[in-house]
């Protein structure tokens, strides 16, 4: 009696013949098959309804999840290596309109899926993206960001060219939201890395633009205040105010603090003085006082003789140099009688 073939057995002779006459056919051949093989998906597609739509997605997802767990690292590049060849052969030939419908297509997708995630989903999802992005800016060479840079600028610059006053708002005021949002929650030490980076941007920026240049930043910066304040409510007037009184009011503080810290120091620097070195700093901050009193003074016939100011305190005199005291008429350091053991130099 003759055994019946099981269907795995049969499956799997058509799958050999179907890769035996895929590996025989020419270009010709595969294009025409790939064309029909659309057009045949593309009519079913547009017959099926939506919980078949529904329901083929998902096995499609299931099955590449599937395909994707199971295959090795090499296998992960090679497809993604086809993958970008093949959009970049794609993306080369399709023209403006086409470009536009697949962009609105890819936000339409993209809008979608980040209202359906989660609150976890979407901060694992950042977390990615920032871990991918630092790992590709960490690689690339100086005329790849360059040219990134540029790319972004000029995207950037087309996108606010055509939005509209509506849309310049809602964009200004969400990212008002942003950074409000991100500073409440920072630490000091990345406030401080923030402003320095910030403070370096600026600094080289404004150090290697010419006066024509710096004139006409000035004047759009004068403008734009002049428009910005003759635009504004008394309400935020007030505001604005209100915030440069606590920036002043800040700015104050951290500078009473740093004197404070100094005065501090000083007067820790001078406790460990003897009774030699306060009397000279004291006698040489009286002098310096004179000084400053002549220099000042408007008896335009008063002369003041730079050598009356002695050389008293000598401990320390050459990190620490006064123009009022003439150096070489008080410069008398003793006879070279002391021999050092080591080197013979006198002393």
């Amino acid at each position: 009696m003759t055994r019946k073939r099981s269907n795995i057995c049969r499956s799997s002779n058509d799958s050999r013949r179907k890769r035996l006459a895929r590996s025989l056919e020419s270009a010709v051949e595969r294009e025409a098959r790939l064309a029909v093989l659309r057009e045949h998906n593309a009519e079913t597609r547009r017959g099926e309804s939506s919980m078949s739509r529904q329901s083929r997605l998902d096995t499609m997802c299931t099955q590449n999840a599937l395909s994707r767990s199971l295959e090795s690292a090499e296998a992960y590049e090679m497809r993604l290596l086809n993958d970008r060849e093949r959009h970049a052969e794609s993306r080369s030939s399709e023209t403006y309109t086409q470009r536009e419908t697949r962009l609105s297509s890819q936000r339409s997708r993209t809008d979608a899926a980040r209202l359906c995630e989660s609150a976890e989903a979407h901060e694992m999802r950042l977390l990615y993206d920032r871990e991918r992005h630092a790992e590709s800016r960490f690689s690339e060479t100086n005329t790849q960001r360059e040219t990134r840079l540029n790319s972004q600028r000029c995207r950037t610059g087309a996108a606010r060219l055509c939005e509209s006053a509506e849309a310049r708002e809602a964009r200004l005021e969400s990212d008002r939201e942003r950074h409000a949002e991100y500073r409440a929650s920072e630490t000091f030490t990345q406030r401080e890395t923030r402003l320095c980076l910030q403070r370096n941007r600026t600094y080289f920026a404004r150090s290697l633009e010419d006066q024509d240049e710096r004139e006409t930043r000035l004047r759009a910066d004068r403008s734009q205040h002049v428009l910005s304040r003759s635009l504004e409510t008394d309400e935020q007037r007030e505001e604005r105010r209100a915030a440069a009184q606590q920036r002043y009011h800040e700015m104050r503080s951290g500078i009473e603090a740093h004197l404070s810290q100094e005065r501090d120091r000083i007067q820790e620097i001078r406790g460990t003085w003897s009774g030699e070195q306060r009397a000279a700093q004291v006698e040489q901050d009286r002098l310096r006082r004179v000084i400053n009193q002549l220099s000042t003074s408007d008896n335009e016939s008063t002369v003041y003789d730079i050598e009356e100011q002695p050389w008293l305190n000598k401990q320390g005199s050459g990190f620490i140099y006064n123009v009022a005291i003439n150096y070489a008429a008080h410069g008398d350091i003793g006879a070279l009688e002391e021999v050092c053991a080591h080197c013979q130099a006198r002393k």
